[in-house]
């Protein structure tokens, strides 16, 4: 999709959530893969609980992120899960490696819910695919479709992603968890050089969520600064990763953890990280927090 900009009304939108149903007959999951292990069997994550505490927060939008633990490529419960939800945007995963990935990316893309695709890249594959191809068929098709592309990927497969990016500038990439790059020791991080590398890339932009707080015990707040200063706050998006993550006992206080730690930042980088780039990235799923 385009990088224009949009005339927007002040709000919260969150960018990166999940939901998994409690019927595993009716969407089926698969074995556990993940680092973090099956999280999901924690509590309601479905996405009635889910939509039931954003309607007490103060977040506006939600960008509902296709499940890839418990369900992999196999959007059908994402489908059903933003239908009738209007609060929420829809993210698919689509393997590009698998036959017919552009036809099922094409129907994903028909319903007006989902409004973009997610490479998912972890853990990295044996034969990675980030730059293949496969890959840059999907890509393509993701641009003609104007859909924002949302990567996560693993600090390895970034320069990879580099590749795409100088291949099309004309694409809105969204990194997940800032691409999982080495934030320890202390600020400037040098050894997250292969994220700084990216920066130049002005289509680019990264996600902060709590994920990053537990990622080599970084302090987010000097995090958060780091990352304005090297992609301004035009190019930064926030995602509390609610039900996956819980740093705190509701989803309203994990919105107002995330929050905090942008406070320092002027007015008007916080709004941009609060809901305004997001409205810019995905600009069909909220049309009623846009201005006429």
């Amino acid at each position: 999709m385009g990088l224009g900009t949009v005339g927007v009304v002040s709000g919260l939108i969150d960018t990166h959530t999940h939901a998994v149903s409690p019927d595993a007959d009716r969407f089926p999951q698969r074995a556990a893969s993940l680092p973090n292990g099956a999280w999901w069997t924690n509590g309601d994550v479905s996405i009635e609980g889910l939509a039931a505490a954003v309607e007490a927060s103060s977040v506006d939008g939600v960008v509902l992120v296709q499940a890839a633990g418990p369900y992999g490529d196999d959007n059908s419960y994402l489908v059903e899960a933003v239908a009738d939800q209007a609060v929420f945007a829809g993210v698919c995963i689509v393997d590009p490696v698998a036959p017919g990935a552009t036809d099922r990316l094409r129907t994903l893309a028909d319903n007006s819910r989902i409004d973009g695709i997610r490479l998912f890249h972890v853990p990295t594959p044996a034969n990675p695919w980030l730059a293949s191809t496969a890959a840059n068929e999907l890509l393509d098709l993701a641009a003609e479709l104007g859909l924002t592309v949302t990567v996560c990927c693993m600090a390895d497969a970034l320069s990879d992603l580099g590749r795409q990016l100088s291949r099309r500038p004309d694409l809105a990439v969204v990194l997940d968890h800032c691409g999982f790059a080495d934030f320890s020791g202390t600020a400037p991080y040098p050894e997250a050089q292969p994220l700084w590398n990216l920066a130049r890339y002005e289509q680019l932009h990264v996600k902060f969520t709590p994920t990053l707080a537990r990622h080599d015990s970084a302090d987010p707040v000097v995090l958060a600064e780091q990352l304005v200063t090297r992609f301004g706050g035009g190019r930064i998006v926030w995602g509390s990763d609610w039900p996956q993550h819980r740093e705190t006992s509701t989803y309203g206080e994990q919105v107002d953890l995330v929050q905090s730690w942008f406070a320092g930042c002027d007015a008007d980088v916080r709004s941009a990280i609060g809901g305004q780039n997001a409205l810019r990235l995905w600009p069909r799923s909220w049309p009623h927090l846009l201005n006429p």
